[in-house]
């Protein structure tokens, strides 16, 4: 399916496809599939798969930006309830559930911004959603069980990658401001980082772990700095 929404002569068809129509499409919307399941990386697969084949079925924009929200609206939601503990200043301490439910909505709107849609920008820019995700960041920067930090910094890697071009002046502008901020959160995230691997008292494999998850994020930010220079 990854393959197929890749290509512009297939895409639209996925949308008249029965078995995709009955099995993905209406369980999706009717909430009967179990993405709990799935490996995080497929998460945002999974939403991208849907939402550019929905998208890609509709011949007026109209329709287009109502089949996205009809898709994007509940992930919003649902992101913003799953966001209400971390949000708050005063708390220090979340369960397992509460990470695990926030990371879920975290990879669906990664896989929100990898469909590149006309739409994507405003959705996470009327949202606040951009703004939220970088607040969050120090919530996890002492934490080497949750990928939700290397996601985040995906998910603005993917959106200056895939629309950056094709966004008004002004949109550039409020987007590298949001970038700026962005890499201001990391610098104190990768001290924590640094902090947690130059820690005595940690096992080799956590520090082994903490050293990979600094890695992966300091490469995926120099992919950020080099879009937006």
């Amino acid at each position: 399916l990854e393959s197929f929404i890749k290509l512009s002569s297939i895409r639209p068809h996925l949308f008249q496809c029965p078995a995709f129509n009955e099995y993905i499409l209406k369980k999706y919307y009717n909430g009967e599939l179990d993405l709990y399941q799935l490996p995080n990386d497929i998460i945002s697969v999974f939403v991208q798969i849907i939402l550019r084949s929905v998208i890609e079925a509709q011949e007026n924009m109209d329709r287009k930006l109502v089949e996205f929200n009809k898709i994007c609206a509940p992930i919003y939601d649902e992101f913003a309830e799953n966001c209400k503990p971390f949000i708050d200043s005063t708390r220090s301490f979340y369960t397992s559930e509460q990470f695990d439910r926030l990371q879920l909505s975290v990879y669906k709107l990664h896989g929100i911004c990898k469909t590149s849609s006309d739409f994507t920008f405003d959705f996470m820019l009327r949202n606040n959603i951009f703004s939220i995700l970088i607040s969050i960041i120090p919530k996890f920067s002492t934490n080497c069980d949750t990928e939700i930090v290397l996601t985040i910094f995906q998910i603005f890697s993917d959106i200056s990658e895939r629309s950056l071009y094709d966004l008004e002046k002004h949109q550039t502008k409020i987007f590298l401001s949001l970038c700026v901020s962005l890499i201001g959160q990391f610098e104190q995230h990768n001290q924590e980082r640094l902090q947690q691997i130059n820690n005595e008292f940690i096992s080799k494999q956590t520090r082994e772990r903490y050293e990979e998850m600094q890695i992966d994020e300091i490469l995926i930010i120099l992919k950020l700095l080099e879009f937006m220079s």
